[in-house]
């Protein structure tokens, strides 16, 4: 049993709730994605349309995939996933949707396609979606607010940035890597945008954050 999140918008912001759903259907794809030194690799799968899914191979060894098909505004059109994963990246959010699938969290949107899961292995699933529920919305919400401020080009207007995310407003050493976040997302759009329908682009999901906690040497 997987765990599905429904995104409610109000005036306190998104909120997250988990669902209990039939697992999906696995993908017949095989796995691209892979652990690197560096990361976790995230291969997305154009489909025909604006349909793709994405193929994580986790820590554990668990492949596991995910649906896609929302976008955000962006030029050109940015996949919604991709732009989590560039986001959280690039800020460092541990704990967002790429953070928490890693860790062995599941959503309505995925399906597990191979690997041994551990026992009480969908119990875990759900209690580590809930444990980082704060952090989801607040993912949820800087994704969605960052890809607008980098489309309009006023991704260095704080004011902006604190109004559309409220109490969901990045810590200042977060808010600081923004302007850095922009040619990340418009450069995984370009390169979204050359992928042929049944094409992959692979990207990583860690890189930059674990980089950022690395003990510098003396």
């Amino acid at each position: 049993m997987t765990l599905s999140v429904r995104v409610q918008t109000g005036v306190g912001g998104p909120r997250f709730e988990p669902a209990d759903v039939k697992p999906g259907t696995p993908s017949p794809t095989s796995a691209a994605a892979c652990a690197t030194p560096d990361g976790v690799r995230v291969t997305f799968h154009r489909e025909s349309g604006r349909a793709y899914h994405a193929i994580i191979d986790r820590p554990d060894g668990v492949v596991v995939r995910l649906k896609g098909g929302s976008y955000n505004p962006f030029e050109p059109p940015l996949p919604h996933d991709i732009a989590h994963l560039v986001v959280e990246d690039g800020l460092g959010l541990e704990h967002g949707l790429w953070g928490v699938i890693a860790a062995g969290g599941l959503f309505g949107q995925n399906a597990v396609l191979a690997g041994r899961r551990r026992p009480h292995a969908a119990r875990r699933a759900r209690e580590v979606v809930k444990a980082h529920h704060d952090e989801l919305n607040q993912a949820e919400m800087l994704v969605g607010a960052i890809c607008r401020l980098v489309h309009e080009r006023r991704e260095g207007d704080a004011r902006l940035l604190a109004q559309m995310t409220g109490r969901w407003r990045p810590p200042p050493a977060a808010a600081e890597r923004i302007p850095a976040v922009g040619p990340r997302l418009r450069e995984a759009a370009r390169r979204w945008d050359a992928v042929p329908v049944g094409g992959t682009l692979a990207l990583e999901w860690g890189a930059v954050s674990r980089r950022a906690r690395a003990p510098r040497a003396r």
